[in-house]
């Protein structure tokens, strides 16, 4: 069962605005500037489980950069590197593993929708084409 995160709707609000609007979302500079070490968990982890960590997250950096808010920004640069360093392992990873496949005589092919582009989200699938006989 999922926990329930205090301010989860805030948060998507937050999301929505960064990622769509961002003209709108000065506003919530003041905002993300005072959450809590707690409040900022849940609300990366939140962004992760929608997959919008980049995207989030550069929107923050940029807003934050105007404003001179060095704290924020900080922040964001944290959540961005950590974040760029899990798609660059998984991309590692998958190439990887695709290799082993391939020179097993696997032949694969790497699918990815780009929904959630700038972010890689959090499966990455196979799929095994048929090869004629």
């Amino acid at each position: 069962m999922a926990i329930p995160i205090a301010h989860e709707e805030e948060y998507l609000d937050a999301f929505f605005k960064l990622t769509l609007r961002p003209t709108s979302a000065a506003d919530l500079t003041w905002h993300l500037d005072s959450l809590t070490l707690r409040q900022k968990k849940d609300f990366v982890e939140l962004a992760d489980s929608n997959h919008v960590v980049v995207s989030v997250f550069e929107a923050i950096n940029r807003l934050a950069g105007t404003r001179g808010l060095t704290t924020l920004q900080a922040w964001a640069l944290e959540v961005l590197s950590a974040e760029r360093e899990r798609i660059s392992n998984a991309l590692a990873r998958l190439e990887q593993v695709s290799n082993a496949l391939e020179a097993a005589g696997c032949p694969v092919v790497v699918m990815k929708t780009l929904d959630h582009w700038p972010d890689l989200g959090n499966d990455l699938d196979w799929f095994r084409p048929e090869t004629a006989a």
